[in-house]
């Protein structure tokens, strides 16, 4: 049996990763700051990635088939790189122990979890990163810690989840839910804004694949997403349909860009009330520009998704309701 340490796995993404390694047979370690919120059969050890020693202890003890990281801060209100401290220096860390514990033959492989924000907001995927936040930055620096540390060294794959949904989650997607079944949500009247979104058993699924592929070093990048991009505005509709809740208010573009301007204008001014208003000038922008990622690698891997959209929905709101 294939033993695999999850780090980060009380999370979002972690948890349920850690449910779908349980269900296809893999033991599993959960190594997290934090217990996981809801009980799990994997194995909890409280784990600071930023102590060296006891994750070394830790991971000498279970000498894993495989390392995945999930442990990181993911907001962006950082003031500075130091901030985001866990995302580097906890990267650094594996990496040590993976090259410094292993034997050759017993190194695990290692699966890092990055970001699309190495990339600005818009850009193509496997474009030149250009970060333009703290995080995507942290994240991007991530990247290079495991290719000038990992690389010809031991297995890996550098992971780059996309806009991930579902059970389990938390902000930004879960407020657009809650928007959407509180009728808060405003849609843009006779406006398309087609993004990647990636339902989380479905993205579960891809990373199982990709674990389970033969390696190759040339081809170790992977985004993960369901292959469909959907339009925004859609997405809310179904979901108030599935959830017999009346659409969304739909207004004109020039009038959500002048919500958006007055409600930033109140966050500018009282900065307690940040992210806590329908809508500011970041919103709008997200609201507003197209972001849909080349796929092609990762739907070789895994070609058939197992959760339709509407699946996907009825389970979340099904979630939610609990």
């Amino acid at each position: 049996m294939n033993r695999v340490i999850v780090i980060g796995g009380s999370g979002f993404i972690g948890s349920n990763l850690c449910k779908c390694l349980m269900k296809n047979n893999y033991e599993v370690f959960n190594f997290d700051i934090n217990p996981p919120k809801e009980f799990l059969d994997s194995n909890y050890v409280q784990v600071n990635i930023l102590n060296l020693d006891n994750l070394k202890k830790q991971c000498c003890l279970i000498r894993p088939n495989i390392i995945i990281n999930l442990a990181a801060r993911t907001d962006l209100n950082g003031k500075c790189l130091r901030d985001y401290n866990v995302n580097i220096k906890g990267t650094l860390n594996i990496c040590n122990i993976i090259n410094n514990n292993f034997l050759k033959d017993e190194k695990p492989l290692y699966i890092h979890f990055s970001s699309m924000l190495i990339h600005k907001y818009g850009d193509e995927a496997f474009s030149t990163p250009s970060p333009n936040t703290l995080y995507g930055l942290s994240k991007l620096i991530s990247e290079f810690i495991v290719l000038d540390n990992i690389k010809n060294k031991s297995k890996f794959y550098i992971i780059r989840p996309t806009s991930i949904w579902g059970m389990g989650f938390k902000e930004p997607y879960s407020r657009f839910f809650k928007y959407v079944l509180e009728r808060k949500f405003l849609s843009i009247k006779n406006f398309k804004n087609f993004k990647t979104f990636g339902y989380i058993e479905n993205s579960c699924y891809q990373l199982l694949m990709i674990m389970k592929k033969n390696y190759n070093e040339d081809n170790n990048i992977f985004y993960l997403g369901d292959y469909i991009p959907i339009d925004i505005y859609d997405f809310a509709d179904k979901i108030s349909f599935i959830s017999n809740k009346r659409k969304s208010f739909k207004v004109n573009k020039t009038i959500l860009l002048f919500l958006a301007n007055f409600f930033q204008t109140i966050e500018d001014i009282f900065p307690f009330m940040k992210n806590k208003l329908p809508i500011n000038n970041r919103r709008f922008k997200n609201m507003t520009t197209p972001w849909v990622l080349d796929l092609d690698k990762t739907s070789k891997v895994a070609p058939k998704l197992p959760f339709s959209l509407n699946e996907g929905i009825h389970k979340t709101i099904n979630w939610i309701k609990k």
